[in-house]
């Protein structure tokens, strides 16, 4: 957690986006089942996915418990409703979309679970700020963790990938949440926490390179889902019509085979321009060919999710071929 000698590499080549493995993982790897992995994960074979080599990022936590759309059970971290409504998926398109509306209990709470002492390799903390003072929110998740810390150290160093985009954070535009995160970036980064931005593939390239230039920020992961509304994403293309959620949840963060070349090509051009920190690639990944072409662009690690829910048959094969692209 404070060790100054820690980099990216020692997180692996093949991570879990975020939320992917719920808060701590896989439900084999600790006594404490709580907020451990999805119900479709204890599926028998061929549909329960092997994670064996991959890099746990938790479920976003943010400094306060947030409701968000998806209703969860206290002491289990699972959803109430067998099939939340917030999430929808087209199995043959190999789309997500989401308006999960990144419920959690809150950094306080989480710490009540065993899942971080539990961990046996380095894993990554994803954090968002939500509401209007998104300093005093890092602030106190800083001072959850020490205290944490202090009263029983954690196993484990762990990283913090600050969120700047996530398009169900609630009444925050993206460029708002993006323009936050300098601040927040300073705060984890001054605790002594190794500090990662994510950001969707949309993000300004000159502005996103300043944030970057950030000391405290030595990596970027993309991408974060894309809003299903944005003119930009081909929705007929890779969705169809329509909207799938209820109006009150809005239009969601689409996930999918549609985000590969918005990301490859937001990688590339921040290669060209220069940047030379840590980057870990995805969005999108359901074959051997859609991580290559992340490995193309000079990521430096990569990343996964959707298929984990609607190909988990792939995701072992996956994670070998990220540790023989990207070792």
């Amino acid at each position: 957690m404070f060790d100054s000698e820690l980099s990216w590499s020692d997180f692996g080549n093949v991570w879990c986006a975020a939320g992917t493995l719920n808060f701590f993982g896989v439900e084999d790897q600790g006594l404490d089942k709580n907020g451990r992995g999805w119900w479709y994960h204890k599926l028998p074979q061929p549909f329960k996915p092997d994670f064996s080599g991959i890099t746990l990022v938790t479920k976003t936590i943010t400094a306060y418990p947030k409701a968000g759309n998806m209703p969860t059970d206290p002491n289990t971290l699972q959803p109430k409703r067998f099939w939340p409504d917030c999430v929808a998926i087209k199995t043959f398109r190999c789309g997500i979309v989401n308006s999960v509306g990144l419920t959690n209990p809150g950094i306080k709470n989480i710490l009540g679970f065993e899942g971080f002492w539990e961990q046996d390799k380095p894993f990554v903390i994803s954090f968002m700020a939500v509401t209007d003072s998104p300093e005093d929110e890092a602030t106190r998740f800083v001072y959850h963790l020490q205290e944490a810390h202090k009263k029983r150290p954690f196993k484990v160093p762990f990283a913090i990938q600050v969120n700047g985009s996530c398009p169900n954070a609630g009444k925050k535009s993206p460029e708002q949440a993006l323009g936050e995160v300098s601040g927040i970036i300073d705060i984890f980064g001054k605790a002594g926490f190794l500090v990662m931005l994510k950001v969707n593939a949309f993000a300004n390239i000159y502005y996103l390179l300043e944030m970057l230039s950030n000391p405290y920020c030595s990596g970027l992961c993309t991408t974060n889902s894309l809003p299903l509304g944005d003119e930009r994403l081909d929705k007929k293309r890779w969705w169809g019509n329509g909207f799938p959620l209820k109006e009150e949840y809005g239009k969601g963060g689409y996930s999918g085979p549609g985000l590969i070349d918005h990301t490859t090509k937001q990688i590339m051009l921040l290669r060209e321009r220069g940047y030379q920190g840590h980057i870990n690639g995805g969005g999108g990944i359901y074959t051997l060919r859609d991580m290559s072409q992340y490995y193309d662009v000079e990521s430096d690690s990569v990343f996964f999710g959707g298929v984990a829910m609607q190909r988990p048959w792939r995701v072992q094969s996956l994670i070998q071929h990220g540790n023989q692209l990207f070792s």
